[in-house]
C-alpha cells in the first residue's frame, strides 16, 4: 500500500441488499476530500439502494472488524470480477477490500479466530481505490502526516520553491525541483519553466519534466535539503539543449558499429535522443537522415530518397499484422520480409543486420552540436539519468 495515501476525515456510506453478508447490506464507501468535496459521488449514487439510507462517519481509528468471505473471482461470458475479500465493519456493514489490501493488514496486525482483526482501522484511498489501513501499519504516520499537509492548505508559490528540495505529489509521487530557467528547444527562447526530474513510484527512474505554472498536483515539500544527486544532475542537463540554445553544429563520422550502440542505448525511449544521418557512398552529397527509435520496425520513408526510419511500437511486442522491411543483396531493392514467428528478439536481429550491411553502402555520420554555454550536447540525457538513479 502506498505511504502518501489520503486519509479523509469524514466518509459517507451508501448501501445495495445483498443476502450473503452478515447484516444484508454491502456498502460503497467514499469520502470528503480536503476541500470538503465528496468524490465519486456519481458512481456511488448509481450503485446503491436509496431506500436503504445513508451514513454519514467520522474516519477515526476504529476497533471490531471481522474478515467475512471472498466475494468475485469469477467469469461469465465477457464479464470477469475481479477476486475481493468481504470485511464487517462494527458500524453495521460490509465492505469489499482486494487480495493486496487483505495481505497488507495481515503483514500488520493479526486475525483470531471468533474476535476477528486486532487493532483500530482507517479508511484511505491511494488514487482512486480504497484501501483498510490498521494503525499499527508503519506508513500509517506518513498517510496522516501527508493528509494533514493537504488540510492544512498550505498553497505553495513559485517563489516558495527550493532548487534541489523535494516535493510529494497528493498521490505520492516524488518530484525533485531544478530550478526556473529559460527553456530552449535547439536555438528558440521558450521562456520561463520549471524543470523537474519526475521520480517512478519505486524511486528507481525518473524523467526531465518541465512547466509553465506550478501544478496543483503538488501537496507539500518532502525534503528541503538538497538531494544527494542534484549536482550530477544539473551538470548532465547543463549539456542538453534545454537549458542552453545550439550555436554551432558540425557533422562527425561515426561507424556501423556506433550505429548499433546508438540502437541499444535509445531502445527504452520512446523517441529517439538522436538523429543520425547517412549519405550513399555513390549517391552524392545530399544526406538521408534515419531517425532511430526504441522497439524497432523498420520503415522506409522516402524510397526515391533512399531515407530510412526505424519506427517506436511503444512496447516491446512486434505486431504481426504489419511487415516489416527488411535490407536485402541491392542497396536500391528493398523488399518484404515476413517472419515465422514474431518475436521482439528475431526483429531485433534482423535490425541489427540490416545496419550492418547498411555499413557497406553508406557513410554514416551524427551532429554534433555546441551550446552557447561551451558545452558540447550530449543528446543521451535520458538514458544517463536512468543509470544514475538505478545506480543510486
Amino acid at each position: 500500500m502506498g505511504g502518501y495515501a489520503f486519509v479523509p476525515k469524514e466518509i459517507k456510506v451508501g448501501y445495495d441488499e445483498r443476502s450473503d453478508t452478515y447484516t444484508k447490506k454491502l456498502a460503497y464507501v467514499i469520502y470528503y476530500d480536503e476541500k470538503g468535496v465528496l468524490r465519486k459521488e456519481t458512481s456511488w449514487n448509481s450503485w446503491r439502494d436509496n431506500s436503504l439510507g445513508e451514513d454519514n462517519f467520522e474516519n477515526i481509528p476504529t476497533e471490531g472488524f471481522v474478515l467475512n468471505k471472498k466475494a468475485g473471482g469469477y467469469m461469465s461470458h465477457w464479464n470477469m470480477r475481479q477476486t475481493y475479500v468481504r470485511v464487517y465493519d462494527p458500524r453495521g456493514f460490509e465492505i469489499e477490500i482486494t487480495v493486496p489490501n487483505l495481505l497488507y493488514i495481515l503483514e500488520n496486525t493479526n486475525s483470531i479466530k471468533g474476535k476477528g482483526l486486532e487493532g483500530e482501522f482507517v479508511y484511505a484511498w491511494d488514487g482512486t481505490e480504497l484501501i483498510l489501513v490498521p494503525t499499527s501499519a508503519p506508513d500509517y504516520k506518513t498517510m496522516i502526516d501527508h493528509s494533514k499537509k493537504m488540510f492544512e492548505g498550505k498553497n505553495l508559490k513559485i517563489k516558495d520553491l527550493i532548487p534541489g528540495a523535494t516535493y510529494v505529489e497528493k498521490d505520492g509521487t516524488k518530484r525533485l525541483f531544478l530550478g526556473r530557467y529559460n527553456k530552449y528547444g535547439n536555438t528558440e527562447n521558450k521562456g520561463k519553466y520549471l524543470f523537474w526530474i519526475k521520480f517512478t513510484r519505486d524511486g528507481t527512474g525518473g524523467y526531465l519534466h518541465t512547466t509553465k505554472s506550478l501544478s496543483k498536483k503538488i501537496a507539500s515539500i518532502e525534503e528541503e535539503t538538497m538531494h544527494p544527486l542534484y549536482s550530477d544532475i544539473m551538470e548532465m542537463l547543463s549539456k542538453t539543449n534545454k537549458l542552453s540554445p545550439i550555436v554551432k553544429i558540425e557533422q562527425e563520422d561515426i561507424s556501423g558499429d556506433e550505429v548499433l550502440n546508438h540502437i541499444e542505448r535509445s531502445r527504452h525511449h520512446f523517441y529517439p535522443e538522436q538523429d543520425l544521418y547517412a549519405k550513399r557512398k555513390d549517391f552524392g552529397d545530399e544526406p538521408v537522415k534515419i531517425s532511430i527509435f526504441g522497439n524497432y520496425r523498420l520503415n522506409i520513408k522516402d524510397k526515391d530518397k533512399m531515407t530510412y526510419k526505424i519506427k517506436a511500437l511503444g512496447s516491446p511486442t512486434i505486431d504481426p499484422n504489419r511487415d516489416i522491411f527488411a535490407y536485402m543483396d541491392e542497396f536500391e531493392n528493398l523488399h518484404w520480409e515476413e517472419f515465422d514467428s514474431w518475436e521482439t528478439r528475431q526483429c531485433e536481429d534482423s535490425i541489427y543486420k540490416t545496419i550492418v550491411e547498411w555499413a557497406n553502402h553508406l557513410n554514416f555520420f551524427k551532429e554534433v552540436r555546441y551550446l552557447e554555454n561551451g558545452e558540447k550536447e550530449d543528446s543521451y540525457f535520458s538514458d544517463s539519468l536512468t543509470k544514475l538513479l538505478k545506480e543510486n
